[in-house]
C-alpha cells in the first residue's frame, strides 16, 4: 500500500532539504513547528493512505513496507498524538499482517467531505528513510530554472523514484 506525506506550505528549501537528507523527520527533530500544542515539535511524521487523499500539496509517496521497521499508530480523525494502547511495533509484524492492518484501517475511514481525507493519519515515530521506500515526489509549487535544476540533480540519488512537477 502507498502512503503519502503532504508538505503544508511547501517551499523549495524544505523540499530540497528533505531530498538532500533522505529522510522525512518529525518536527521535534527539525524544529519546524507548525502545529498548535506542540511547543517542542511533534515526535511523529504524519502520513495518509495515498488513494484516499485528493490534495494538490507537494507530497512524498512512500511504500508502506517501511512500517515494518518502526513504531506507529493509526488515528481515525485528527488526534495529532497516539493513545498509549494504540502504538503498533512494526518490527513484530509480518508483511502480510501489516497489509491486513492497513486494509482494515482504510476500510474504517469514513470520508464525508474532501477535508476528511487529510484527517485520518498514520503517525510514525521519529523519521522515515526515503532512500529505500520513496516511490514518487509531487512538487506542486512553481520552481525557477535554478531550483528545478537542483531538484533534477538531486533526483539522481533516487533512480527508482518518479518526480512529478
Amino acid at each position: 500500500m502507498l502512503l503519502q506525506h503532504s508538505v503544508a506550505a511547501p517551499d523549495f528549501g524544505t523540499i530540497y532539504s528533505i531530498l538532500k537528507s533522505g529522510k522525512l523527520k518529525s518536527s521535534s527533530i527539525t524544529k519546524n513547528i507548525r502545529m498548535f500544542g506542540w511547543e517542542e515539535g511533534s515526535p511523529y511524521v504524519f502520513l495518509n493512505i495515498k488513494e484516499l487523499v485528493k490534495n494538490y500539496w507537494t507530497r512524498f509517496v512512500i511504500n508502506s513496507d517501511f512500517l515494518l521497521t518502526k513504531k506507529f499508530c493509526l488515528n481515525l480523525g485528527w488526534q495529532a498524538d497516539c493513545d498509549k494502547g494504540s502504538i503498533i511495533d512494526g518490527k513484530k509484524l509480518t508483511k502480510y499482517k501489516l497489509n491486513k492492518i492497513l486494509k482494515e484501517y482504510k476500510d474504517k475511514i469514513n470520508i464525508t467531505d474532501e477535508f476528511d481525507t487529510m484527517s485520518h493519519e498514520i503517525l510514525v515515530l521519529k523519521n522515515i528513510d526515503l532512500k529505500e521506500y520513496l516511490k514518487e515526489v509531487h512538487i506542486t509549487i512553481e520552481l525557477n530554472e535554478e531550483e528545478r535544476k537542483k531538484i533534477e540533480r538531486i533526483s539522481k540519488k533516487y533512480p527508482r523514484v518518479k518526480f512529478i512537477f
